[in-house]
């Protein structure tokens, strides 16, 4: 099989399911010269590792579960999705700032104001749906599970550069006090340009990382994604419903928080965050949805962040 040209074709970047044969081999790293590692940053200070500090888990269910089980825990996850939230950030204005980050979870998820134009925002909707927006194939459980419409390979290495250097300061420092405690390095050229219409929802789940090599010297340099970068590219004024719904707990408990984001605004939140996609009422979304890219630990603490549903979530 001929190797795969994904130095001059930036289509050929991985997706998330094709990423540990492409994208992260490292047999074959990016040139430092090619567009994809054109938009990544310059290396910052390494921050101190802080002390350890205690973080909730989500709750394990046991495998298998016998029919009345799972009719019972997928009753308590139909609640929670309709049930009120405590809090929600964002909306008309409530604790949301249009001039510097707004923390949602201290040291977990933040809102970044402005990111993208009004006119910037409807470029990126134009050019994911000229690239082609497809709804869930069913391969990796999605089917029944998410209805929303996205992108596949859909790399922009310009946008990424132009997002990535528009980073407030606050925000590099918040993301690079959480693990792996390691500098921000850029933005993952690889988009996801989703479309939700009315009706349309993504489950709870937690996000898979991203990884990228590039070439440095004689040697390689790896990057992995530590949080995920949310834009919502849509305008509000007849869009109904589809906030992200956060549940801090790892659980579908009281305290889930809903963030409703102005057009231009970005959520950035940890990969290992359960959170949804909640149905939109009337309308429709866009969002463009990308990883933060982080230099590598000097020490492995885990295993990287996969893709995989909420507690009780299953695909058969």
């Amino acid at each position: 099989m001929a190797a795969l040209d994904y130095h001059d074709d930036p289509r050929m970047i991985a997706s998330s399911e094709r990423k540990m044969a492409i994208v992260a081999d490292l047999e074959h790293p990016i040139p430092p010269t090619s567009r994809l590692a054109a938009g990544l940053l310059q290396l910052r200070p390494t921050p101190p590792a802080p002390a350890a500090v205690f973080k909730p888990v989500g709750i394990k269910l046991p495998k298998p579960m016998s029919p009345r089980s799972k009719e019972s825990v997928m009753q308590c996850i139909r609640v929670s999705y309709v049930s009120h939230v405590r809090r929600i950030v964002g909306g008309l204005g409530r604790e949301i700032f249009s001039d510097g980050i707004t923390t949602v979870l201290p040291g977990r998820a933040w809102v970044v104001p402005l990111l993208l134009s009004s006119d910037e925002c409807s470029d990126v909707v134009r050019m994911g749906e000229e690239f082609g927006i497809e709804p869930p194939s069913g391969v990796g459980g999605v089917t029944g599970l998410r209805t929303s419409k996205r992108t596949a390979n859909y790399c922009n290495p310009e946008l990424a550069e132009r997002v990535a250097k528009r980073l407030p300061e606050a925000l590099l420092g918040a993301v690079e006090e959480t693990k792996p405690y390691t500098c921000v390095r850029g933005i993952h050229p690889n988009w996801r340009i989703a479309r939700y219409d009315a009706g349309d929802f993504f489950s709870a789940h937690y996000d898979q990382a991203d990884s990228l090599t590039v070439q440095a010297g004689e040697g390689k340099e790896r990057y992995d994604s530590s949080h995920t970068l949310l834009i919502l590219l849509s305008q509000r004024g007849e869009l109904r419903g589809g906030n992200t719904r956060l549940w801090p707990s790892g659980s579908y408990d009281d305290t889930a928080i809903d963030v409703e984001l102005p057009q231009g605004y970005a959520l950035v939140f940890e990969h290992r965050l359960l959170h949804a996609g909640l149905a939109i009422q009337s309308g429709t979304k866009h969002i463009a949805q990308v990883g933060i890219l982080r230099g590598a630990p000097h020490r492995v603490s885990g295993p990287p962040s996969i893709f995989r549903f909420g507690p009780g979530l299953t695909y058969y």
